[in-house]
């Protein structure tokens, strides 16, 4: 009984290191954030800002980029205007195709775009 026990555990094992799930959105939070580049990728989804009623402010110098495979949600709390060189830019573009190189020895995954 306990040799079973332990196949099932590691054929559950490997079934979890071989699925596949979304990865999770990307939260923007805080600001004001008024200089610097700050580009945001997920290929599942950005949203901004990621705790409601914290605002996400860009304005004045800062370059935003939102990019999204899929979709891209603006808040109640976000505000990006006011800018005197900056720029806001959101825009849903396909994802690039990854490999993901996973070594047992480190734990570590590393996404490598083709």
């Amino acid at each position: 009984m306990r040799q079973i026990f332990t196949l099932m555990l590691a054929g559950a094992a490997v079934y979890c290191a071989q699925s596949q799930v979304p990865f999770p959105c990307t939260h923007t939070q805080g600001g004001p954030y008024s200089s610097g580049t700050h580009t945001l990728y997920n290929s599942e989804c950005v949203i901004s800002p990621g705790v409601i009623p914290v605002p996400t402010v860009f304005d004045q110098q800062a370059n935003v980029d939102f990019k999204s495979g899929k979709n891209i949600k603006l808040l109640p709390g976000f505000k990006a205007g006011n800018f005197s060189t900056g720029h806001f830019i959101a825009h849903i573009e396909e994802p690039a195709l990854n490999a993901l190189i996973y070594s047992p020895a480190n734990y570590i995954p590393l996404i490598l775009p083709f």
